[in-house]
């Protein structure tokens, strides 16, 4: 750190800097079930997979840039250029917002009821097999539709993304399921079927998250289970994960955003083994580019960019609550578009923009400076706390889903824009409680299995039967 290729310092950095991890790591401890599971019950909440995000948009990125910014970074010295002072006010600022982001979590994880979750209650009972085949095919419909080659109304698109996005609901109770003794009706194939909608929507939307919910799903439906997984294996996977993901979406995108035919991309280098700066490992961890967006924000506004005054919270209540359809004005949510083509790369370059997002922490700062940085922070928090709540409240089927629902976009936020992440939860949540309400008053599906339990002592209580095994053997309970 302070060399000439790392990121700048002075003696208050390194201070600065070790208070924001010991921070950022003692906070894991919020995870709900930490005292019974530990390092596992951070994959089993949104917190944790926000917790996640950050360590390594955050922690683990400011550690590799300040060895090396030029290698980590863009192979330039823009980062390394930066001068300390504006190095420590971005770790300020990054401390802030996730100091405020635990704080409002802790504030409304403990607010008593199942909130909108009790809505798919009736999905999570084992005669709903014919609304979750339903729900499948209808998620499917809504993916080829959404992402395929068609001409579609730019009112649906949200809609049918928004529909699509929960395939992860029958999805991932069948496997749930499976880890109980229940296998679905249809056995193992009508198990692997239900990823297919995630599988198709990896092949015509080539985003790593895509990817990652599909690896995740049979993970955490089997941590939610009681399922025992060795921390080896997970890590192993986790990183073969990584390097695998990025060389397959960089392949898939070749194909079709830039043109290139099946052979052309088979007969390139991947992997980068002919370019030392280019291997796979480094595309993967500069993939991960959190602080450098925010670094870059903090330099150069308001200086060379002014604060936007952009009321992000009444912004994000409009997409949430207010349909396109009825709205035709409503504007549209580019804020990676402008930041890659102003702040990243200092270039107007329609032609040819960079996909880069500007980090929430980084987004809110220019619309409204430190202030909007720490109360974004604090109502994100506060989401998460509510949702996260109503989750661990719920029966461990629907706790398992609705954590896998909101997986993936709970990791991604801390590089998306607080607007995107905020309306695509709430809008989600409301698809989601009409969906629920409507098959439990369509189908008369009986009442949830944890119906009568307190919530205060539920557990999984349901009699599964295995396959070979005598009728009424109890499963161990799951805490």
């Amino acid at each position: 750190m302070g060399n000439a290729i790392g990121l700048a310092a002075d003696s208050y950095t390194w201070p600065i800097s070790v208070v924001v991890i010991l921070v950022w790591a003692a906070s894991a401890m919020v995870c709900p079930r930490w005292w019974q599971r530990r390092l596992w019950a951070v994959p089993m909440s949104l917190f944790g997979f926000v917790w996640l995000g950050f360590g390594l948009n955050f922690v683990v990125r400011y550690a590799l840039l300040s060895y090396d910014s030029v290698l980590f970074g863009n192979l330039t010295y823009r980062l390394a250029d930066r001068p300390a002072a504006i190095v420590n006010e971005t770790l300020l600022l990054a401390g802030g917002y996730w100091l405020f982001l635990v704080v409002g979590y802790a504030a409304l994880v403990r607010v008593p009821g199942r909130g909108l979750f009790v809505a798919i209650e009736p999905l999570a009972d084992p005669s709903a097999q014919v609304p979750r085949f339903l729900l499948t095919a209808i998620c499917t419909a809504c993916i080829a539709l959404g992402n395929g080659p068609f001409d579609i109304p730019l009112a649906f698109i949200t809609p049918l993304g928004v529909v699509g996005r929960l395939w992860v609901l029958p999805a991932g109770l069948a496997w749930w399921d499976h880890y109980r003794g229940r296998e679905p009706l249809g056995g193992t194939p009508a198990r692997m079927a239900s990823l297919f909608p995630g599988v198709l929507q990896v092949a015509l939307s080539p985003y790593r998250e895509h990817l990652l919910l599909v690896v995740l799903l049979p993970f955490v439906a089997g941590l939610f289970a009681g399922r025992r997984y060795r921390l080896s294996v997970v890590a192993a996977g986790a990183v073969t994960l990584v390097l695998g993901s990025t060389v397959l979406v960089n392949a898939a995108r070749m194909v079709q955003w830039s043109g290139y035919s099946v052979d052309e991309v088979l007969a390139e280098d991947l992997w980068g083994g002919s370019d030392p700066t280019e291997v796979a490992w480094l595309q993967a961890l500069r993939r991960f580019h959190g602080f450098d967006s925010l670094l870059l924000t903090v330099d150069r506004v308001p200086s060379d960019y002014p604060f936007e005054d952009r009321q992000v919270f009444f912004d994000a209540a409009l997409r949430a609550f207010v349909p396109r359809l009825f709205y035709e004005n409503k504007e549209l949510v580019q804020r990676g578009f402008d930041f890659s083509t102003t702040i990243w790369t200092d270039r107007y370059d329609r032609e040819n923009p960079a996909a880069i997002a500007p980090s929430m922490a980084g987004d809110l700062y220019r619309a409204n400076g430190p202030m909007y940085v720490l109360l974004g922070g604090l109502v994100w928090g506060m989401i998460l706390g509510l949702c996260d709540g109503w989750a661990q409240r719920a029966s461990p089927g629907v706790g398992a889903v609705s954590v896998l629902l909101f997986g993936a976009l709970s990791f991604a936020s801390v590089e998306r824009d607080f607007v995107l992440v905020v309306g695509t939860l709430v809008q989600t949540l409301i698809v989601m409680t009409a969906l629920g309400w409507s098959v439990g008053m369509m189908w008369r599906v009986p009442g949830a299995v944890t119906r009568g339990v307190p919530a205060s002592r539920r557990r999984d209580r349901g009699v599964a039967v295995r396959s070979g095994s005598s009728a009424g053997r109890p499963e161990r309970p799951v805490g």
